[in-house]
């Protein structure tokens, strides 16, 4: 979906600048567009956001990190040294 906003505003604002003679001011108002289409798409991806998941998803991935971190100092000695 971001990946759009550069496809569709930078070519938009080319045509924009060169095509139809609006110089610099082509080249802004196409980007412009694609900053209010990412703002959009960023607000729409928050708003349908199921938060609950997405904090249970992160919680998980600290726990592994964390035990991660945990076996590497063990294995290399580092705990002995805090």
């Amino acid at each position: 979906m971001v990946r759009l906003m550069c496809w569709a505003g930078i070519p938009f604002g080319i045509w924009l600048a060169f095509r139809q003679n609006m110089g610099l001011h082509g080249l802004w108002y196409g980007l412009t567009l694609s900053l209010i289409y990412g703002s959009a798409v960023g607000v729409t991806m928050a708003l349908r956001a199921d938060w609950d998941k997405e904090s249970e998803k992160v919680q998980k991935r600290l726990v592994a990190a964390k035990a991660n971190h945990d076996e590497y100092l063990t294995h290399n000695g580092a705990g002995d040294r805090a």
